[in-house]
C-alpha cells in the first residue's frame, strides 16, 4: 500500500517541484553562452553564498514547522492556523533583521570580493535568499493540505518566468550578473506574493509563543545539519579558488551541476516521504515497510545516477559549450556522491522519527570535518578531480556512520543482500560504460544498451522478488494505457 502511495504521490509532487529543478538545468546554457567562463565562476560563488542565507534564514524552524504540524490532529484546524501565522511572522521579522545586518555590516567586506559592483550584489544576496524562505512556507501548506493542483501551478509559473526573466536580462544588459541577479529576485518576490494568495485562509494572524519555541526546540538541531550540507557542497568551490583560479571554479560547478542532476529523485521522495514517514511508524511492521521501500528508493537513484553518468558528456555539451567539456569526468564522481547523500537521507529516517537528533548532528558535523580535510589534501595535488573525490567519499562514510547510528535507535531489516546486487551491478555496468570506442548516435546506442544491461544483471542476480516483478507489470501497464 505505502510503495503504491509513494509512487502515485512521486509522480503528483514531482511534477510541480521539478519545475524548479528543471529550469536550473534549462538555464545553465543561457549563463553560459551569455557569460564569461569567469563570470560564470562568479555567478556559482555569488548562488553558493545565497543557498548559505537560505539556511541561516531557515534556522532549522521548518523542519521543527513540519514536524509540530504534524503532532497537531487533523480536525485542529485553528491550531494549524496559529502554527502556520507564528512561522510567518517570524521569519518576516527575522529575515528583515538578518538582511539589513548583513547588509550594514557585512556588505563591504563581502563587496571587496564583488569589484565595483559589489554593493549591489550584496543587495542581492540578502534579499533573495529572504524571498524563497517566506515563499516555502505557504507552498508547504499545499503540500501538508494536499493542495496539489496549486502547489504544481505555482511552481511551474515561477521556473517559467524565472528562465524569461533571465534570459532576457542577460541578453538586454550584455551579460551583465546583478541583470540577472535582480531579475531573479523580482519573480521570486512575485511568486512569494501569489502563494500566499493562494493560502491566506490558513493563517490566524496570531503569534503563538509556545509554538514557536516547540518548532525552534526540534528544528534547531536540522539547522546544525543544513550547515553541515551547505559546507560539504560549498566548501569544495571556495577552496577551488583558492588554490586553482576561477575558470577552474566555472569547470568545477559544471561538473559540480550536472552530477546534482540526481537530487531531482531524492528531492521528489522528500516531498512525500517526509509526512509518510510517521505514519509509517505506528504501523506493526514498520521496519519490514521502511526495508522495501528502501529497495525501490534505491533503484530509482541508482538508476538515474549511472544514466546521468553515461551520458555525462553529451549532457555537459547540450548544457554549456566545448570550453567545459573537461568537466565531463567530474560528473560520474558528483552524480554517484548524491546518489549517497539520497541514502544517507532515506537512513536518517529512525532519528528522525525517534528525535534522536543530536546522532545526525555529531555525524554531519563529524562528515564536514572530514570533507574540509579532504580536500585540503586532494586539492592541491589532484585539483578539482581531487574536490569531486573528497565530495564522493565524505557522504560514503557519512551513510555509513548513520546507518550504524540509526539501527541503534530503530532497527530495520534491511536486505543488504539485495544492495551488494545492485551495487555490484552499477559498479560493472559504469566500469563498461566507461569504455565507449563510438561517437555519435553509435555511441548513445552503447549507453543506452548498457542502462538495458544494468536491468539484466538486476533479474539474472534476483534482485527482484515476485512482488516486485507484480508491482513493476502494473505500472508498466498504466504506462502502456497511458501511451496507447
Amino acid at each position: 500500500m505505502y510503495v503504491k502511495k509513494i509512487f502515485n504521490q512521486s509522480l503528483l509532487y514531482g511534477l510541480g517541484s521539478s519545475f524548479t529543478s528543471l529550469v536550473s538545468f534549462l538555464i545553465l546554457p543561457v549563463y553560459t553562452k551569455l557569460l564569461s567562463v569567469q563570470d560564470f565562476g562568479k555567478l556559482s560563488l555569488i548562488l553558493t553564498a545565497i543557498f548559505l542565507l537560505q539556511y541561516i534564514y531557515n534556522m532549522g524552524v521548518y523542519s521543527g514547522f513540519m514536524i509540530k504540524y504534524f503532532d497537531l490532529k487533523s480536525d485542529d484546524v485553528d491550531g494549524r492556523r496559529r502554527l502556520n501565522s507564528t512561522i510567518l511572522f517570524f521569519y518576516l521579522a527575522f529575515c528583515s533583521v538578518a538582511s539589513v545586518l548583513i547588509y550594514f555590516f557585512l556588505g563591504a567586506r563581502i563587496s571587496v570580493f564583488m569589484g565595483s559592483q559589489g554593493r549591489a550584489v550584496v543587495f542581492f544576496i540578502v534579499l533573495i535568499p529572504s524571498c524563497e524562505i517566506l515563499y516555502a512556507l505557504p507552498t508547504a501548506i499545499m503540500r501538508l493540505e494536499e493542495r496539489i493542483i496549486a502547489f504544481i501551478s505555482i511552481n511551474f509559473l515561477k521556473s517559467l518566468f524565472l528562465w524569461v526573466a533571465v534570459f532576457v536580462a542577460l541578453r538586454a544588459t550584455n551579460g551583465t550578473l546583478n541583470a540577472a541577479l535582480a531579475a531573479q529576485l523580482a519573480v521570486v518576490f512575485a511568486a512569494t506574493l501569489l502563494a500566499y494568495l493562494l493560502t491566506y485562509r490558513h493563517y490566524a494572524f496570531i503569534f503563538d509563543i509556545r509554538a514557536f519555541k516547540d518548532s525552534v526546540k526540534i528544528g534547531l538541531p536540522f539547522l546544525i545539519v543544513m550547515l553541515s550540507f551547505w559546507l560539504i557542497d560549498s566548501v569544495s568551490k571556495f577552496m577551488v579558488k583558492y588554490y586553482l583560479s576561477l575558470t577552474d571554479v566555472a569547470l568545477y560547478s559544471m561538473g559540480f551541476k550536472i552530477g546534482q542532476s540526481v537530487l531531482l529523485v531524492v528531492t521528489i521522495f522528500q516531498l512525500v516521504w517526509q509526512p509518510m514517514m510517521f505514519r509509517i511508524a505506528s504501523e506493526g511492521k514498520a521496519s519490514e515497510i521502511y526495508a522495501r521501500i528502501f529497495n525501490y528508493f534505491i533503484l530509482a537513484v541508482f538508476t538515474v545516477s549511472l544514466a546521468v553518468s553515461l551520458f555525462s558528456r553529451k549532457l555537459i555539451l547540450l548544457f554549456s559549450t566545448e570550453s567545459y567539456v573537461s568537466s565531463a569526468g567530474l560528473v560520474p564522481l558528483i552524480v554517484f556522491a548524491y546518489a549517497f547523500y539520497g541514502f544517507f537521507y532515506y537512513l536518517q529516517t529512525p532519528l528522525i522519527i525517534k528525535k534522536r537528533l543530536i546522532y545526525l548532528m555529531l555525524v554531519c558535523v563529524g562528515g564536514t570535518v572530514f570533507n574540509i580535510a579532504a580536500n585540503i589534501i586532494a586539492i592541491p595535488f589532484f585539483g578539482i578531480t581531487g574536490a569531486a573525490y573528497a565530495t564522493l567519499i565524505t557522504y560514503i562514510v557519512m551513510s555509513c556512520a548513520v546507518l550504524l547510528a540509526s539501527q541503534k535507535v530503530f532497527h530495520i531489516s534491511y536486505d543488504f543482500v539485495k544492495i551488494i546486487k545492485i551495487s555490484a551491478a552499477v559498479l560493472l555496468v559504469s566500469l563498461l560504460g566507461r569504455w565507449d570506442p563510438w561517437r555519435g548516435f553509435s555511441s548513445i546506442l552503447f549507453q543506452l544498451a548498457m542502462i538495458f544491461l544494468f536491468f539484466i544483471m538486476l533479474f539474472v542476480l534476483r534482485f527482484f522478488d515476485d512482488r516486485d516483478i507484480f508491482f513493476l507489470k502494473g505500472k508498466l501497464r498504466l504506462f502502456q494505457r497511458i501511451a496507447a
